[in-house]
């Protein structure tokens, strides 16, 4: 019976061995002479992990197991030169490139690590691929991006509304050709990595789709059976859905329920103190909050903060008047869960029957859909 017992353990981790993925990565830059450390990192068995390496002569080196092909990231961080500003605090230069880690020997080869090509197998082949198309498309968008942080701090809004529209153009370009990918390559890791991070901003009924199509065994991964359990809650949430309803606590601890406001339109709010994205919308959603409060409509805002210090200075710094509600659990937090939040900002924005009417809206696109439904 122990013999039997011994067998069933051995096989066991047999198995658990042979669903694993050995890497090992080699990697020569040639243009890093300082004293500078490699980091990697990855996600594996639903957690992150980063590892560490010195360059030694521009060399270093990862060995490691996934258990699919899996998105990863190089970074060098090189110490800079003491800055009498800054202190004995050193700046850092950072000098990264993601790319997919999979079964195999992984080559890394050139003078720094962003330009530096990256040789492994089929998953990396295809990333390097796609990325011949899109990577002269993230350039002009980083161009874009340059000029769109000069105006805002201008008055030139005509200029802003152009650049922010060719700034939009290029990325629905760039969403086009990864969606494309995923619908012509069904059978690929790269598919399901494209697709995972479409999943927070991708209509669920698009998503359900091309999830659809992904083969058998690209589904039946972890990271697959993960997104279609996300896939469940995020079509409650979909355009023409019921919000769904919630209590929580106000900034002053008074229990606050979203079908209270029944009969208004509403837009629910998902946002965070630590988060730069979102209180950079916040001056938006401060000047739709003054045009059309007394217009039938309200805010909701939720917050992922822990810190209840935090939460409260951001409110009273942006001069946000609305609704306030948290239950200081970060990412946990109830109403962010039960909404299938996995990145902020998001809001949505409901009619006056609690229906989602639109999702996602940023910048000026606040105020002019609500031009657009309540000055009709």
């Amino acid at each position: 019976m122990k013999n039997i017992f011994l067998l069933s353990g051995l096989l066991l981790l047999a198995f658990s061995a042979s669903s694993q993925e050995h890497f090992k990565i080699n990697g020569k830059l040639t243009g890093v002479d300082q004293k500078a450390k490699v980091f990697l990192t990855y996600q594996t068995d639903g957690a992150s992990k980063t590892d560490s390496a010195l360059l030694t002569t521009g060399e270093f080196s990862f060995t490691g197991t996934v258990s699919i092909p899996t998105r990863a990231t190089l970074e060098v961080k090189i110490p800079g030169p003491l800055n009498v500003k800054l202190g004995p605090k050193k700046p850092v230069f950072y000098d990264f490139q993601v790319f997919f880690l999979e079964r195999g020997n992984i080559t890394v080869k050139g003078s720094n690590m962003k330009t530096a090509l990256i040789t492994g197998g089929k998953t990396q082949q295809e990333f390097t691929n796609l990325n011949v198309t899109l990577n002269p498309l993230h350039a002009r968008s980083a161009v874009y991006s340059g000029k769109l942080g000069e105006l805002w701090r201008s008055s030139d809004t005509t200029g802003r509304a152009a650049l922010f529209a060719a700034s939009s153009a290029i990325s629905l370009n760039v969403s086009n050709k990864e969606e494309e990918f995923i619908r012509t390559n069904p059978n690929s890791y790269l598919s399901l990595s494209l697709l995972q991070l479409k999943m927070n901003y991708m209509e669920p009924a698009k998503f359900k789709s091309f999830y659809n199509g992904l083969s058998a065994q690209i589904k039946e991964t972890d990271v697959g059976k993960g997104m279609a359990s996300r896939m469940e809650i995020a079509l409650k949430t979909g355009i023409g859905s019921p919000a769904i309803d919630f209590t929580q606590n106000t900034s002053d601890q008074k229990p606050f329920t979203l079908s209270s406001l029944k009969g208004k339109y509403v837009l629910i709010d998902f946002w965070a103190s630590w988060c730069g994205p979102c209180r950079g919308e916040n001056p938006h959603l401060v000047t739709a909050y003054h045009d059309f409060k007394d217009k039938n409509f309200e805010i909701v805002s939720i917050s992922l903060d822990e810190k209840k210090d935090r939460w409260l200075a951001a409110i009273q710094q942006d001069n946000m008047s609305w609704i306030q509600v948290s239950d200081l659990k970060g990412w946990y937090n109830e109403v962010a869960v039960a909404y299938g939040i996995r990145a902020i900002p998001r809001n949505f924005l409901i009619d006056p029957n609690g229906i989602i009417i639109a999702k996602n809206l940023r910048g000026e696109e606040v105020e002019k859909k609500l031009k657009e439904i309540l000055e009709k």
